[in-house]
């Protein structure tokens, strides 16, 4: 990170500490460095926004540090999983995942007993335990567009009636057979 970034990262985690939103997103973050959870150890954080970096491992930490989020943003990053600590999340009613390289909603998603919303468009995601995520009793909203889910497994997502799910619609044939 350049000086510039690091002053940027000093002053939004300062910002955190008055007003309970950690906002890191666009600060060319290949990693979250281990001192902000120190310098926000006695913060109670409501928000957490990581977007917008180059990140490809989120800490576990998070979910040990940061347990009264109800938002975790970490969209238009390099994700492929979450660290199951997240789970520790105890308040989350927002995720948003979208725009990584999640093949799968992680396992870790369907233990987040309070989330209502999440976002996972974009992604590479082929794999969704529709079962699991029909049991998660506050879940409303799960956008998982732009995804190469194939036809049985976009079938059983539409039969779902307790959450509302946005599917890309599968593109119709662009050309009819010209006789």
């Amino acid at each position: 990170m350049a000086g510039r970034d690091v002053t940027k990262v000093v002053n939004r985690v300062e910002d955190a500490k008055e007003d309970k939103n950690l906002d890191l997103s666009d600060c060319r973050l290949m990693k979250v460095p281990d001192a902000i959870f120190l310098l926000l150890k006695n913060t109670m954080l409501t928000c957490c926004n990581l977007s917008q970096n180059t990140l490809r491992s989120l800490p576990s930490k998070i979910g040990n540090r940061f347990t009264h989020l109800s938002a975790l943003i970490l969209c238009d990053n390099q994700l492929t999983r979450l660290p199951n600590e997240i789970d520790g999340l105890c308040d989350l009613k927002t995720l948003d995942i979208s725009n990584n390289s999640f093949a799968v909603i992680p396992q870790v998603i369907y233990r987040l007993q309070t989330l209502k919303t999440l976002h996972a468009e974009k992604n590479i995601i082929a794999d969704i335990d529709v079962e699991k995520m029909t049991l998660m009793n506050k879940l409303a909203f799960v956008d998982v567009q732009e995804n190469p889910l194939n036809e049985e497994l976009r079938d059983e997502l539409k039969r779902v009636t307790n959450i509302k799910i946005l599917l890309t619609e599968k593109e119709e044939k662009a050309f009819e057979d010209i006789d």
